[in-house]
């Protein structure tokens, strides 16, 4: 479920092979090789809340490969996580679900959230707060992307909702 180790494409937290119902809670993570955290291979049913993240430039990867088609089951929620000075994927969703809430996203370097190939992002609520890169939103496919931006109710003040082919 969990691998570690260093080099140059070895993450700080690798979620794979079908694993499910985990929750990672009050971590502060930064400084790593390759990804702060990456969820791949089917894994599903995984919350990340609560956590610090800071000087570091691949965040999150969900989704490795389109050739994964387990992949298309993830689920994930974000929520109340502090991304402080990083520089990308807060998260990049390559396929399944992930819903992001009450997340505050500092002064990205490149982008902030990343859609790509058959991937659905809901961002509810969410402060995404710019720095020299005005990029909040990236989307990354083949195909049409559907994107709406509206409130769902008064009291939701912003959502978001990305959906890639």
């Amino acid at each position: 479920m969990f691998e570690g180790g260093r080099g140059h494409d070895v993450d700080r937290i690798q979620i794979k092979l079908n694993s499910g119902h985990i929750w990672i809670d009050h971590f502060s993570l930064s400084d790593y090789d390759n990804g702060l955290i990456d969820i791949t291979r089917g894994s599903t049913d995984i919350t990340i809340s609560r956590c610090h993240f800071a000087n570091h430039d691949k965040m999150m990867l969900i989704g490795a490969d389109p050739s994964h088609r387990g992949d298309r089951c993830i689920r994930i929620t974000i929520h109340h996580c502090f991304f402080d000075g990083t520089q990308q994927k807060h998260s990049h969703v390559r396929s399944g679900k992930v819903r992001l809430y009450n997340n505050y996203t500092r002064h990205w370097g490149i982008y902030a959230v990343c859609a790509s190939i058959e991937s659905q992002i809901y961002s509810q609520c969410n402060i995404y707060e710019a720095g020299q890169k005005k990029v909040a939103f990236k989307h990354l496919c083949l195909h049409q992307v559907t994107f709406t931006a509206a409130s769902l109710a008064p009291e939701v003040e912003s959502f978001l909702f990305f959906r890639t082919c």
